[in-house]
Parts: structure tokens; sequence; C-alpha cells
């Protein structure tokens, strides 16, 4: 199993999405934790981030039925989210974090 820890500017940005689900808010952190729960095990199925160039190593996993994706770098022992990235926010913006 690998440790899970969120950037504090990830942390942010999930407070805020969250924010802005009021009947759905539920369902979205049920879909967040089970992404983290899945980051948490060894094999994670997930993708490159599209159209972010030299971002070595990033991957995202899309939340279903929502317009965001969980930003994660692997490292040796743990998985580091970068972000809780809507869609529509700038490709990379995310990058220095990593």
């Amino acid at each position: 199993m690998k440790r899970v820890e969120l950037h504090p500017l990830a942390r942010e940005e999930l407070a805020d999405a969250t924010g802005r689900y009021e009947t759905r808010r539920a369902l979205f952190i049920e879909r967040i934790l089970s992404i983290l729960e899945r980051l948490h095990q060894e094999r994670v199925v997930s993708g490159p981030v599209p159209g972010v160039a030299d971002a070595r190593g990033v991957r995202r996993i899309v939340v279903a039925g929502f317009p965001y994706s969980v930003v994660f770098v692997e490292r040796s022992q743990r998985r580091i989210v970068l972000a809780f990235a809507h869609h529509r926010r700038r490709p990379g913006y995310w990058k220095p974090r990593g």
C-alpha cells in the first residue's frame, strides 16, 4: 500500500469544489474518497494529463459525473495529490506544485 498525501493547495481546491455542490455534495465526496482509497492501493488505473506538456510522471483520475480530475504524482512509497483540477481551469496550472 502507498501513503497518499495532499498538497496544501489541493486541500484548498477540494474544500472549494465541495462547496460548489449543494444537492450533490455527498456524491461528490463519495467519489473523491473512492479515488483516494484507490490511490492508497498498489495498482491504480490512471491516465496521463492531456494538454499538459512536460508533466513527467503526473497522472490523473477523472471524477465520474463531475468536471474534475484528481491529479497526482507517484513517488517510491507515496502518491502526492497535486490538484483537484476543474476541467475548465487552465491546463497545468498545478505544475509548480510537483
